[in-house]
């Protein structure tokens, strides 16, 4: 026995009248979707929820999830971004030091900027200070993660100098552990020979003519 939907409402679409069963005797209905467009819909995609909408509702969530709240300029989504970036795409030249070595997102924050916002601002988040994982193998979650400034770091660590690379600080031995390679060659050339911190870590020794290896 058929159960009759006519008038009935399911998410977005209501029941106008029964249709044509399908091949295999299915009951349809045609349906109004609160767009306005009208289609035809197995009445058991109705009643179990597989179906809500004409289409429209499926666009308006991926249109929610690319919204950014006027946000997408701001330093703290760039840094988001750039979190996600080196941890999950192999494009990215920072992606060996991090999505290789197992870095990972929370799922709190992988995909909602929202609640990486609003834990930052909790954490003491200003501009002038940069995100920082307690432990360097850990991953970016809330339990692992501050917000350091320089003023801050000088006043715990006055012996230090700190480096900062895609908005992370840390001392010139803590990056040397990260990108696996030798300290004192790292030192002389930032501290000696006033190299960029970057080009320090990732060029491979030279030789006498100045020339890679």
């Amino acid at each position: 026995m058929v159960i009759d939907l006519t008038g009935k409402t399911f998410g977005y679409l209501t029941v106008l009248n029964r249709a044509e069963n399908n091949s295999r005797g299915d009951s349809r209905w045609l349906c109004r979707c609160k767009c306005g467009n009208e289609k035809i819909i197995l009445g058991k995609s109705l009643r179990s929820g597989a179906t809500v909408s004409c289409g429209c509702y499926h666009k308006e969530v991926v249109a929610k999830q690319r919204t950014t709240h006027g946000e997408s300029k701001t330093r703290l989504f760039t840094i988001w971004q750039n979190m996600k970036r080196r941890c999950y795409n192999p494009n990215n030249k920072f992606y060996a030091y991090y999505g290789v070595r197992g870095i990972s997102i929370c799922d709190e924050w992988l995909n909602d900027f929202t609640s990486f916002r609003d834990w930052a601002v909790s954490a003491g988040y200003d501009e002038t200070l940069t995100i920082d994982r307690i432990d360097s193998d850990g991953n970016y979650e809330p339990s692992n993660c501050r917000w350091i400034s320089r003023k801050a770091q000088v006043n715990n660590r006055r012996s230090n100098r700190f480096y900062e690379i895609n908005g992370e600080r840390k001392t010139i031995a803590e990056w040397c552990e990260i990108y696996n390679v030798p300290h004192e060659r790292t030192r002389r050339r930032v501290v000696n020979d006033g190299w960029d911190i970057l080009d320090a870590l990732t060029t491979p020794p030279l030789k006498r003519n100045g020339t890679p290896r």
